[in-house]
């Protein structure tokens, strides 16, 4: 695995990431020697305001995983 790229995407009712969510998995890409390019976190509670935008975030997260080198 080492050398290769990784990223997180996660999903919730929070309405943003609990903090320290993601260091696991960047500690965890560290110690294989990984990449890790980051985390997105997407909205999937009931209020439709705060889920309003999802779609686009997680297109253009997609566009960066798709265009990484």
């Amino acid at each position: 695995m080492a050398g290769k790229n990784m990223w997180l995407i996660a999903s919730g009712t929070d309405v943003t990431m609990v903090e320290g969510f993601e260091v696991p998995f960047a500690r965890t890409a560290q110690y294989f020697d990984i990449r890790y390019r980051g985390a997105e976190y997407l909205y999937t509670g009931d209020d439709p305001e705060t889920r309003r935008g999802t779609e686009a975030v997680l297109a253009a997260f997609g566009q960066k995983i798709l265009t990484a080198e």
